[in-house]
């Protein structure tokens, strides 16, 4: 809310550095597939006004639909329906910052779970 009552839009937002393992697995298919990926990533970025440059600040934040029209296009460039799951497999301790932390310090796997689950409310913040 606004101070004269207004409501504004609250967009989601995701960190540019959730989407490494996604950017791995690409180049682990090769050369062909990353560079087809890239160049087509290319033009979803330049279409919400992000240059390249900004996936190399990890602590960048892009539009959750952005993030998601990414993937999508990583299925299909690899013509791989599973990407995402083989990203997510291939994922490395640290790739999810503070979250990693907190989810593998938890006593119990009941507890870890926690820590994920307010990561998928905390993307909702103001643009």
């Amino acid at each position: 809310m606004t101070s004269q009552g207004v409501r504004t839009a609250v967009r989601a937002t995701v960190a540019t550095a959730l989407l490494d393992p996604a950017h791995r697995e690409l180049e682990r298919r090769g050369e062909k597939i990353a560079s087809r990926a890239s160049e087509s990533g290319l033009a979803l970025l330049a279409r919400y006004g992000f240059a390249l440059r900004s996936f190399s600040d990890l602590n960048q934040r892009i539009p959750h639909e952005l993030a998601l029209e990414l993937l999508d296009n990583a299925i299909r460039v690899t013509r791989d329906a599973t990407f995402p799951l083989s990203a997510g497999a291939n994922a490395q301790r640290g790739d999810f910052g503070a979250v990693d932390y907190a989810a593998l310090s938890a006593p119990t796997l009941r507890d870890s779970i926690a820590p994920l689950r307010a990561t998928s409310l905390s993307c909702m913040t103001a643009p």
